[in-house]
């Protein structure tokens, strides 16, 4: 399998978008807390709901630049980061009660697993018409 310079610069798109939401979301998450004084668990939900909008618009003209049907496209995005919350748990799950290991194990998991499967699933799956980059 070769690498070519497009999947580098694909992947790191990815990873500049996947910080950003990570901003996105303490940011919407702690404004919810302590502006609105809303329960965090809640707030956190804002927070993921906030993060999801801002990743798919970024990961859609960014990252991938698609350009697919957006109705299409934010359907099966939801499904993937649904899917992505349910491989965080399993982890943690396998982690913690299968295996005894330190939830931090669990967290490291997920770290890496969702991220390495999520860009595949959006790239193959969900944003399947992308411009041709020059290289």
């Amino acid at each position: 399998m070769t690498v070519r310079r497009n999947d580098i610069a694909k992947a790191m798109r990815f990873g500049l978008v996947g910080m950003t939401n990570a901003i996105v979301y303490a940011a919407f998450t702690a404004l919810a807390v302590k502006g609105f004084a809303v329960e965090p668990v809640l707030s956190s939900v804002i927070g993921y709901l906030a993060a999801l909008l801002w990743a798919f618009v970024a990961h859609k003209y960014f990252t991938f630049r698609s350009d697919g049907k957006a109705q299409t496209e934010i359907f099966r995005f939801a499904i993937v980061y649904g899917l992505g919350l349910v491989t965080s748990i399993i982890a943690m799950y396998v982690a913690t009660n299968v295996f005894g290991l330190s939830y931090i194990v669990g967290i490291v998991a997920s770290i890496i697993l969702v991220p390495f499967l999520t860009l595949i699933v959006l790239d193959r799956w969900v944003f399947t018409k992308q411009r041709v980059q020059r290289t």
